[in-house]
């Protein structure tokens, strides 16, 4: 599959769960790649032509300030590589306070950033 854009990129709450969507995307036969962080343009096309491109970040551990800043600028590099295909990986065991690790602050600061406004 040759395409200029990834199909699908990911932003995973924790390493484990980043690792285990690349795991499915590579066993699905997708040129994939997981970064720890947001990459830089360099960083992104060393990797070469991918399918899908993923985030290890550390969401479920923060406060609903940090992961703001955090995932704002995930969805910035997002928005501009422009998958069709925006998955925000949380925690299996669906973690989630008020005061860390808030799903809802994530789904609410990566929302803008999604060309298909729908949201499962």
């Amino acid at each position: 599959m040759t395409t200029s854009a990834p199909l699908y990129g990911w932003y995973g709450d924790d390493f484990t769960g980043a690792t285990d969507t690349l795991a499915v995307l590579a066993q699905a036969g997708l040129r994939s790649m997981l970064f720890m962080g947001v990459p830089g343009a360099e960083a992104l096309a060393a990797a070469g032509p991918l399918d899908a491109v993923g985030i290890a970040g550390a969401a479920r551990a923060m406060p609903p300030e940090a992961m703001r800043a955090e995932m704002s600028a995930v969805g910035r590099f997002f928005d501009k590589l422009a998958p069709p295909v925006l998955h925000y990986k949380v925690c299996s065991t669906f973690d989630s306070a008020p005061h860390v690790g808030n799903i809802a602050c994530g789904i609410q600061t990566l929302h803008p950033f999604v060309s298909n406004r729908w949201v499962p």
